[in-house]
């Protein structure tokens, strides 16, 4: 029995509209403008249901996309200088490598949080 039994559109089509959501991050309406423009008429609901059925078994499943960030952790210890008292907050990988230092007057974690976000995003 054929995945694709009783689809009115040939398996090559559905793929590649999987195929272009998957590895371009398309939407669906995007998808059906440009089948259309091959002569290919389908509607948005049409992928999305073709997604949502197809891509657990054509291995285009819909899991969350992995951040960049995915093995380093970021510590906080307060540090003394020129007898002032500042945070340092530290980001490091698995290896105890250093990948970025922001010191802060100030204990704001959610900020000092973001801009290690940001400066370890553009490290790699």
């Amino acid at each position: 029995m054929s995945i694709t039994k009783r689809h009115r559109y040939p398996w090559a089509v559905i793929e590649m509209c999987l195929r272009l959501h998957r590895a371009f991050h398309l939407s669906y309406r995007t998808i059906a403008l440009k089948l259309q423009e091959h002569g290919i008429e389908v509607t948005h609901k049409t992928v999305f249901e073709w997604v949502q059925k197809f891509s657990f078994v054509t291995g285009y499943s819909q899991k969350p996309r992995k951040s960049q960030l995915k093995d380093w952790a970021m510590e906080e210890s307060l540090v003394t200088c020129n007898g002032k008292n500042f945070y340092m907050y530290r980001a490091h990988d698995t290896n105890d490598k250093t990948l970025s230092v922001i010191l802060r007057d100030k204990r704001h974690k959610s900020s000092a949080l973001a801009a290690l976000k940001k400066s370890v995003q553009e490290g790699f």
